[in-house]
């Protein structure tokens, strides 16, 4: 039995009909809107041909779906096949958050690829243009705008969904890190600037780069610049302050103290040493 209590201190709620040449061809809205919920708000409903999108914009709400129980945080974003029972209502009121209902040829198939990427319905949401997106869906369904358009503007969700995942889970891309750092470790950068590069906080980049590549990107970039000193130590008359400068170190007197922690020599013992690594 389906339950719609909207009870809301705001509610935006905008329908539209598809044409069929948008049934054919598009993903079409059916619903979308915005909602800033009472503590009494509580959907129950299952059996409709539709997918819904719910992004959290404050307060929070409760999920229940397939067996689980999932809190809509602020940020999160919530993905769900309405053809399954789905009750969701305000755990922390008021819950604001914008919504899309929609369908279309290839809804199905986007539903269950961004679901077994992400393991889950409810995710936290990193696309920093995720509220402008639902806005413009919003919009094209309140004003009757062009279904084409409305079409690619959840497009424009589902896919950077499927990107922001991709760009921080996919080996390749700690790949292209490890490439950028190789090529640029001769340049006075450090880990922030690394990070920032690939529009990462420090601290989260650390993590997620030492987790798949089993080190960290400061002793991997170090590990680079030491690399290279030692080939213009062996092939080169270059002086130690020019080693230093061409190695991406700060000073002459930081790249003998670290040349030394790593290799147990200072350079100019290991250039007049007869073996070498």
């Amino acid at each position: 039995m389906n339950l719609l209590n909207e009870s809301c201190y705001e509610k935006e709620k905008y329908m539209r009909v598809a044409t069929e040449i948008a049934k054919q061809l598009y993903f079409y809205a059916q619903w979308a809107g915005r909602f800033v919920c009472k503590q009494d708000f509580r959907i129950k409903r299952s059996h409709l041909p539709s997918f819904l999108l719910i992004y959290t914009l404050g307060g929070s709400g409760i999920l229940d779906y397939k067996g689980k129980q999932y809190h809509l945080e602020v940020n999160s974003l919530c993905f769900l096949d309405c053809q399954e029972l789905q009750v969701y209502s305000t755990f922390k009121a008021p819950w604001t958050f914008k919504f899309i209902h929609f369908y279309g040829n290839l809804s199905t198939a986007y539903y269950n690829y961004i679901i077994q990427l992400y393991g889950a319905p409810v995710f936290s949401n990193a696309v920093s243009d995720m509220d402008h997106m639902f806005d413009r869906v919003i919009r094209n369904v309140q004003n009757t705008e062009s279904e084409a358009f409305c079409s690619e503007y959840i497009y424009r969700i589902l896919t950077a969904l499927i990107a922001f995942y991709q760009r921080i889970n996919e080996p390749f891309h700690f790949k292209s890190i490890m490439n950028y750092i190789a090529e640029h470790y001769a340049e006075p950068i450090d880990v922030e600037d690394i990070a920032q590069t690939f529009n990462f906080s420090r601290s989260y980049f650390t993590t997620k780069f030492t987790s798949a590549t089993g080190i960290s990107p400061y002793a991997y970039l170090k590990q680079c610049r030491i690399a290279a000193a030692k080939e213009l130590l062996i092939n080169t008359n270059c002086s130690v302050q020019t080693i230093s400068e061409l190695c991406g170190f700060s000073s002459s007197s930081s790249f003998i103290r670290t040349f030394k922690s790593v290799t147990g020599m200072t350079p100019r013992l290991y250039k007049n040493n007869d073996s070498h690594e």
